[in-house]
């Protein structure tokens, strides 16, 4: 399997021009890290030709009174980072990013939203617009660089995980955010699985809401770790946290650590990782965090789960479940008419969950 980096989207259009007329099938990747996160059943796990978007890179606009940037899919998150704090700003979210080698491209295409975003936000959230090669040998604009925009339909939120079977995205459109005044992080350690529950509902319900709220497996038995985040402004953000650190939900407050060097980082490092074997990672939309807290079988299957705004992940023993044929039957149609000649490498529609 050869393996190409081409440095101009015109290079990405031959690529896939060159394996339309000698039918080799093309995988795309980025910096090869955020697609470990999910990567699911392959229905064609072979490709003759591997198109790199690393020789993509570099920030193309930044405009920090708009909240937006433009930037090419090889570029790496952690040089975006530098350069959105430059100007005192941030991502909306905290891609996963392992062992910093992830792309901003390669991000998109996992879904790889990470375990920490502001209300909520997932990359179909912050995506604005994006350009894409298609396999037609066509370059096309998608969304638009502003963060209010009625330009037809949403397609850049088909691209979020859509793991390099619509097209090659080559450059994107991203909201951006200032740097919150504050951000404190609270955890609780070695609680109890019926005090969990308890302690994930009143974290949810507190004026602030948490940038992040975690549950991790904490050891053998019905045991547990809480890690809460929150950013905003110092005020109301150090009188949630106060107000946190009196809780008292079994023996919480005694087990409490507030700013545990390093811990968040470890989390979002752990995120990137492959589940162990026989476990699986799943994703589901929840309106708020009870769901999770109520169901006892999914707190004690966790490996690393966290809960924000509207979603949930967790991982545990169950695999995940098949696609309805109809489901499977319009994604098959939305893929086709990106990919007509059928040259990018197809992975099976992992479920609902996932």
């Amino acid at each position: 399997m050869s393996v190409v980096t081409p440095a101009t989207e015109l290079g990405v259009i031959d690529v896939l021009r060159a394996a339309v007329a000698t039918g080799e099938r093309v995988r795309i990747s980025g910096g090869g890290a955020s697609a470990r996160v999910s990567p699911g059943p392959t229905a064609d796990r072979t490709s003759d030709v591997t198109c790199s978007t690393l020789g993509l890179r570099g920030v193309v606009a930044l405009r920090p009174s708009d909240l937006v940037m433009t930037v090419r899919a090889g570029t790496s998150l952690v040089a975006i980072d530098a350069a959105l704090r430059e100007v005192g700003c941030v991502l909306p979210l905290n891609p996963w990013d392992a062992d910093d080698q992830g792309t901003v491209g390669g991000a998109v295409a996992a879904a790889a939203d990470g375990v920490t975003a502001r209300n909520g936000y997932r990359w179909r959230d912050i995506l604005l617009g994006a350009r894409i090669a298609l396999p037609t040998g066509d370059m096309v604009q998608v969304g638009a660089s502003v963060v209010k925009s009625v330009a037809g339909f949403d397609v850049p939120k088909a691209l979020c995980g859509s793991h390099g079977e619509l097209g090659v995205i080559t450059c994107l459109d991203i909201r951006i955010e200032t740097i919150p005044e504050a951000t404190r992080s609270v955890c609780f350690r070695q609680i109890l699985g019926l005090d969990v529950a308890r302690l994930v509902v009143h974290i949810d319900r507190l004026p602030i809401a948490p940038c992040g709220l975690i549950v991790t497996a904490a050891g053998p038995g019905d045991v547990y770790d809480v890690d809460a985040r929150f950013s905003g402004r110092a005020a109301a953000v150090s009188a949630t946290v106060k107000r946190l650190l009196a809780t008292a939900i079994g023996d919480c407050r005694a087990s409490v650590e507030e700013d545990a060097p390093g811990r968040w980082s470890e989390l979002t490092q752990r995120a990137a990782e492959r589940p162990p074997n026989g476990l699986h990672r799943r994703v589901a939309a929840l309106r708020r965090a009870e769901p999770v807290a109520r169901s006892g079988a999914q707190l004690s299957g966790s490996w690393v789960g966290d809960v924000l705004r509207g979603r949930a992940t967790w991982v545990d023993s169950a695999p995940p479940s098949p696609p309805d044929v109809l489901t499977a039957a319009l994604y098959d149609r939305v893929r086709r008419s990106f990919d007509p000649p059928g040259v990018l490498r197809r992975r099976a529609l992992a479920g609902a969950n996932t």
